[in-house]
């Protein structure tokens, strides 16, 4: 009966100085890092989200709908009527008003 050796290996992905399992440490951080500024930058800048809090829109929007909107809609065109859209009140400081445009100037 023939008996087999168990042989040692080596990791050949193992690293044994200091400033290569830094640089394997970074390099595992800069994708959750990456997809966090990714996100804060479309959040501001391209999409905004609001909640209704009531049911002046119903029957398009109910209550308690969550909202997507795009912050970039009328860059290259203008409102027109029927369009919904999210805008601040002075008034109201930081709440998002949702409303139907139904009358535009001229």
């Amino acid at each position: 009966m023939k008996t087999m050796k168990r042989m040692k290996t080596t990791n050949k992905l193992s690293c044994n100085t200091e400033s290569s399992r830094r640089e394997l440490s970074w390099k595992w951080l800069l994708i959750p890092a990456s997809a966090l500024l990714a996100a804060i930058l479309l959040n501001t800048l391209c999409i905004i989200c609001a909640i209704v809090p009531s049911s002046s829109m119903e029957p398009a929007i109910e209550e308690d709908a969550l909202l997507v909107a795009n912050r970039l809609a009328y860059i290259s065109k203008a409102p027109k009527r029927g369009d919904v859209i999210l805008f601040y009140h002075e008034e109201l400081g930081t709440s998002l008003i949702v409303k139907r445009i139904i009358g535009l100037p001229g």
